[in-house]
């Protein structure tokens, strides 16, 4: 409908603390320049500046590993890798398999709804303190695996939705935004990155139910 309401940047998760965010044309993360409190985040392919006081790390946001079309808070150790739509489906799939599959966030804790695994439960002829400390130590290895396999993933989805949406080169945030605002069919576009994303998984469902 011509009178139909598009919808804003804001939808995406945009605020106007990030104004000065643009995103790198060689990785593909957020970066800034010209912040008038000299706080500027890098991204990985210019050098790290003075840890800011009032973080865990510097980085003020990120875009979902997933789709790459919100833009997620970050900065925390309790910072999400997902927009909310991107992290139902990866908890989905991290359900199904009994293992942690996609990591939604660099914290631990943030992970306590995965079911238990064999190795994470209590064994009625084993160690209870040594059950324990080996799905300690499955978890840690989760995590960091599946970060690893996300950050590789957003690296390929990126290129793909500049191309889409018309964009190439060195893009503000708000610009990028405003393309993804104009012209994603959100649902359709998260749901064929998704579907992107596992593929990209595969080899290690796989692995995961050959041992299930």
């Amino acid at each position: 409908m011509a009178n139909e309401k598009r919808a804003s940047p804001s939808a995406y998760g945009y605020s106007d603390e990030y104004e000065y965010l643009r995103i790198c044309p060689t990785c593909y993360e957020l970066y800034e320049t010209a912040r008038p409190d000299g706080e500027e985040q890098r991204c990985t392919c210019r050098p790290a500046g003075k840890r800011w006081p009032h973080r865990d790390f510097n980085q003020r946001a990120m875009l979902c590993r997933c789709c790459g079309l919100n833009v997620l808070p970050s900065g925390s150790r309790w910072s999400p890798y997902f927009c909310r739509e991107c992290r139902l489906l990866a908890m989905g799939v991290s359900v199904w398999n009994r293992r942690l599959v996609f990591p939604t966030g660099r914290h631990s804790l943030m992970h306590a709804w995965v079911p238990k695994t064999p190795s994470a439960a209590r064994s009625d002829h084993g160690n209870e303190v040594e059950a324990q400390a080996a799905g300690v130590h499955a978890a840690l290895q989760g995590i960091e695996h599946g970060s690893d396999g996300l950050w590789h993933w957003y690296a390929l989805v990126m290129p793909r939705n500049l191309q889409h949406f018309g964009l190439e080169g060195d893009v503000s945030l708000l610009e990028y935004l405003e393309a993804v605002a104009a012209g994603a069919p959100a649902l359709s576009t998260r749901l064929e990155a998704f579907d992107g994303l596992c593929r990209f998984f595969q080899p290690s469902l796989r692995e995961s139910e050959r041992k299930n």
